[in-house]
């Protein structure tokens, strides 16, 4: 009876150990089904993403920076927030990253690198990010996207909880010339989802095709306030800017704090001048043989035989009157650079007449600058 009851608790024993080898075996095999995975959305305030489209192998969803220039002049895509930056301009965008089957046995982080870059190089444009939870909102914040499985970088900070998490992508466009430029074009990030304990590996992609990135040619000019000039302030509407020259006479007493009276330069009354600077800007243009600016009085004083408006390269001479037609301007330069602040000097001629041709009163009279690349 003893032997008996011996060789039956040996039995219990062996089916008790089948039983948790069979259920360790069930369990190792349930986690590797349940292995982390990642999908993208749309986020709040971000650009538009679609997809996935293919579904397989690995998904591919699309979304894409559109129109974008090295100055950030006018409105920038759909979702999109420039920043002016040295060296051109940066758009950026919010991401969502939908991880699923993370827990505290299998934590999952989110990696990111270029499947494929663009054609253009990276002076025009560059692909960087910004890992989730930010801050995002700084150009120093973010990163450039390397080009290899081997160097990626993090976008989704190792995590046991699933969820979704908010990213950023950016795009620098510089502000050069002189360099080919592909348009359209286009890039695609890969996304590695991994448990990072147990080297399970999901992989997704964006496509940023739609639309694709297409670098514009951009010009712009702009007017500022010389060291000791008249200030030049900019108005947000139509004129862009205002200059005053104040209270003027035709013998030169009294001008006002930034403007002084040059003599000699025009005969029959008084010359008050001052310094002001253009500030041309251009971008995304593969040749540059010329970039010319020029100035024409849009809109003439009403007493245009007491005032006259005059332009010259330097302080004290070398005046001559502004052209009044738009179709023979005043050229200033044929060889602006981008960036290169111009100091020119704006002259107001007074009449000294006396009798029925003298005047007396405010009077007004609006220039327009214009800048082309060729």
């Amino acid at each position: 009876m003893l032997r008996l009851a011996n060789v039956n608790s040996d039995l219990v024993r062996s089916v008790i150990r089948k039983s948790c080898a069979l259920a360790f075996l069930c369990t190792a095999l349930n986690l590797t089904v349940n292995a982390q995975t990642g999908s993208l959305t749309s986020a709040v305030g971000g650009f538009l993403i679609t997809g996935p489209s293919p579904v397989l192998p690995i998904p591919v969803y699309h979304a894409g920076f559109g129109n974008v220039n090295g100055l950030g002049i006018g409105n920038a895509g759909a979702g999109l927030t420039t920043i002016a930056v040295a060296g051109g301009e940066f758009y950026y965008t919010s991401i969502n990253f939908v991880i699923a089957g993370a827990n505290p046995g299998h934590p999952a982080v989110v990696n990111a690198y270029l499947f494929s870059g663009f054609a253009n190089p990276n002076s025009v444009i560059q692909l960087m990010s910004c890992p989730s939870p930010g801050p995002c909102t700084s150009f120093s914040n973010y990163t450039a996207l390397p080009t290899s499985f081997g160097t990626e970088i993090t976008i989704v900070p190792t995590t046991t909880s699933t969820g979704t998490f908010t990213g950023y992508l950016g795009l620098f466009v510089g502000d050069v010339n002189g360099t080919a430029v592909t348009r359209p074009d286009s890039a695609t990030i890969m996304f590695d989802v991994e448990d990072n304990r147990h080297g399970i590996l999901n992989q997704i992609k964006l496509q940023l095709d739609t639309p694709s990135v297409t670098v514009q040619t951009a010009v712009q000019l702009q007017l500022a306030t010389a060291p000791s000039g008249l200030a030049i302030t900019a108005t947000g509407a139509s004129p862009d800017y205002q200059a005053n020259f104040g209270n003027v006479n035709g013998l030169g007493v009294g001008p006002i704090a930034g403007v002084t009276v040059v003599p000699g330069q025009v005969a029959g009354g008084s010359l008050y001048t001052s310094p002001y600077l253009l500030e041309p800007a251009f971008s995304g243009f593969s040749t540059v043989n010329n970039a010319i600016v020029t100035v024409y009085v849009n809109t003439n004083f009403v007493h245009s035989g007491v005032l006259k408006l005059y332009d010259s390269g330097t302080s004290s001479s070398g005046y001559g009157p502004i052209s009044t037609t738009s179709g023979a301007q005043t050229q200033i330069t044929n060889s602006a650079g981008n960036g290169v602040n111009i100091t020119r000097y704006l002259g107001l001629f007074v009449s000294n007449v006396n009798g029925a041709g003298s005047f007396s009163g405010s009077d007004t009279a609006t220039l327009t600058y214009t800048i082309t690349v060729q």
